[in-house]
């Protein structure tokens, strides 16, 4: 949080615009804000734009998280478990699954940090992605619990999650981010 504006990526803008139908959806399946799934992936657009190995798609997903996520998310969509990391990574390169685990990766941070922390992140996109950026959530979820507890039994103020780079942007962004969210999907050139 040094200050530095950093804008949208314009090509991410409008990758996202052109899926604009697909995020909304997963967004309502995951029960999550459509800002926080555009977040994320404006975010990977905007900061991490070259992909990393074991990362993939529109959003930046590492393959870690979707193995992690599968069986719960398969579930949840009502479709058939990708086993293989061939049917994985596939389904990372496609556009609509790749929106898709995105939103999973965000509704589980949430659950976990409302179910083992106490904590409700779910209308705060900025701190919805930055556990999407970085990952163990389960690890974070704890380690807040226990600060928390530790806290409370001291008869200190509680903490709260903090944003890292990822949830900076998109609390910078959050005027555009929300605009986006709103607009009707932009038809693909032909």
């Amino acid at each position: 949080d040094d200050g530095a504006f950093v804008p949208m990526s314009k090509v991410g803008v409008e990758g996202v615009r052109y899926r604009l139908d697909t995020i909304r959806a997963a967004a309502a399946k995951y029960d999550i804000p459509p800002e926080a799934v555009i977040g994320a992936i404006m975010a990977d657009q905007s900061l991490t734009p070259m992909v990393a190995e074991g990362r993939s798609g529109l959003g930046i997903v590492y393959e870690r998280a979707v193995v992690d996520l599968e069986a719960w998310a398969a579930e949840k969509e009502k479709r058939e478990k990708r086993i293989t990391r061939t049917e994985l990574m596939s389904a990372l390169e496609d556009p609509t699954a790749n929106i898709y685990y995105v939103a999973a990766i965000l509704a589980d941070a949430r659950e976990k940090y409302r179910t083992i922390a106490g904590v409700d992140i779910g209308t705060h996109p900025e701190l919805l992605t930055t556990l999407y950026n970085l990952g163990l959530v389960e690890n974070k979820a704890l380690n807040l619990k226990d600060r928390r507890d530790q806290a409370q039994a001291s008869g200190q103020s509680l903490p709260m999650p903090r944003e890292n780079f990822f949830g900076f942007f998109v609390r910078q962004n959050a005027t555009e981010i929300s605009a986006l969210a709103k607009e009707p999907q932009k038809a693909p050139p032909t």
